[in-house]
């Protein structure tokens, strides 16, 4: 396989190539021509001094000597034949071995027409110009002269030769120059391909080297620094997402443990109970958080598309509500549904219910007894906005920007020891596969506000 400077310089030598034969052959043919005419001028000009003088010793009833159109000149040429002839074809005057004209070319002098073409004589290639001579009393003749095209000849075979010996060297300088371009081009190409081969999952901190010059190459380095650092921040929340899953399934797996230890040692049922309970529940925390985590897994994965359709936004509501009634109402809070109008979109209905399940059961838990959740479904435009409000303390400045990251816990004043901080990462994914946006705002010790922006058909 041909490398990226091979391909580039054998197509700049191919293109070049092209365009230095085309030129050279539009000069040469250009050349030739213009030398061509210049002969035909010159053989017209010589024949209206051979006409010129045939007429004049017609006039005085004699017909030119051979000797006289000789003494004739014409700067240019040289070694000219000549021939006259009537229009019968019968030879009047001829000092060369001029071969007899065709019938065609003398009936067309004889209709007044000029013919030019080359022809060969001993070898030798003549430009040959046929034309009428007219005579007084209507003696219409035919006079043919010739010059040799010998000068033109060499003068185009040295043309040719020079563009055969530059063409090649020509493309030899200019395919050393497109290899010398090229590889000083793609020299930082080559740097930067040896410094991502030096970057692994151990060093993600280093970046490659930015050249001074504002070009594509610049613009390279910066996509691809920019991507290994999106990399490494990847690589950054998946180790921290690991610590965390590995201590939110430790801290049960622990207290099991010590419970089940206990119980083993206690004579007492009622203890053994309380321990076999306290086990169960710790259980079933383990049990929402590997659901959790596997949800999470299924909504990042490209291969699991959401199963969308035409959705009623305004029943989804209704029946979270009415599936975290209970929760609240042994909390004692109320849940507090506003719904403007009924509100189709399009969407997948089980994990909308699910994120807004999440919403709901979040605000109960920070909520303080006697509390009241609001849940407030209305259309803007061309967009549908879901509202979860709690009056509970409300979430600090500094944690609110990382309210919806994974594991992240809130401070303490909404740390009541509950849940293993994936709800709100789910919700925050649900929502971004539906096109929409999440997001949260609070005042500390007034409640905290989540709200779900999600485009409409």
């Amino acid at each position: 396989m041909f490398t990226i400077t091979t391909r580039i310089v054998l197509a700049y030598t191919l293109v070049f190539g092209i365009m230095l034969t085309g030129f050279a052959f539009v000069i040469y043919r250009s050349t030739e021509q213009a030398a061509i005419e210049k002969i035909d001028a010159r053989l017209e000009s010589h024949a209206d001094k051979i006409s010129t003088e045939i007429e004049e010793e017609m006039g005085d009833g004699e017909f030119p000597a051979v000797q006289d159109i000789h003494a004739l000149t014409t700067n240019g040429l040289h070694d000219v034949r000549l021939q006259v002839m009537d229009t019968t074809g019968q030879t009047l005057l001829s000092d060369s071995l001029l071969p007899i004209l065709p019938a065609g070319v003398i009936r067309a002098a004889s209709s007044r027409r000029i013919s030019v073409a080359d022809i060969r004589i001993g070898g030798r290639e003549y430009r040959a110009r046929t034309s009428p001579v007219d005579v007084e009393n209507n003696h219409g003749l035919i006079m043919r002269i010739a010059a040799p095209l010998d000068e033109v000849r060499e003068d185009s075979d040295r043309l040719k030769l020079i563009f055969l010996i530059l063409i090649p060297l020509s493309l030899l300088v200019g395919a050393i120059a497109a290899l010398i371009i090229t590889r000083a081009g793609f020299r930082p190409i080559s740097a930067m391909v040896s410094s991502a081969n030096r970057i692994t999952a151990a060093n993600l901190d280093q970046r490659l080297a930015v050249p001074g010059t504002r070009d594509e190459i610049r613009h390279l380095a910066e996509t691809l620094n920019a991507m290994i650092e999106r990399i490494g921040v990847a690589f950054q929340q998946q180790r921290q997402f690991i610590a965390d899953a590995s201590h939110e399934i430790r801290t049960p797996l622990t207290i099991i443990k010590t419970e089940l230890e206990f119980g083993e040692r206690s004579d007492e049922i009622g203890e053994v109970k309380e321990s076999i309970g306290i086990a169960l529940g710790e259980v079933d925390r383990m049990t929402s958080l590997t659901q959790s985590l596997l949800l999470l897994v299924r909504l990042d994965s490209p291969h699991h598309p959401l199963n969308t359709g035409i959705v009623r936004l305004d029943e989804i509501v209704m029946r979270s509500v009415n599936r975290m009634q209970g929760l609240a109402q042994s909390r004692e809070i109320t849940l507090a549904p506003h719904i403007a109008e009924a509100i189709e979109a399009e969407g997948d209905e089980e994990k909308l219910e699910r994120a807004l399940i999440n919403l709901i059961d979040n605000a109960i838990k920070y909520s303080d007894r006697g509390g009241i959740v609001s849940i407030a479904l209305e259309r803007l435009d061309a967009i549908a906005r879901v509202t979860v409000r709690d009056n509970g303390p409300g979430i600090s400045a500094a944690s609110l920007p990382y309210i919806f990251e994974r594991f992240h816990r809130a401070d303490e004043s909404r740390a009541r020891g509950e849940g293993h901080g994936l709800g709100l990462a789910i919700v925050r994914r649900v929502v971004e596969l539906h096109g929409g946006s999440v997001r949260a705002e609070s005042i500390e010790n007034a409640g905290a506000s989540f709200i779900i922006d999600l485009p409409l058909r």
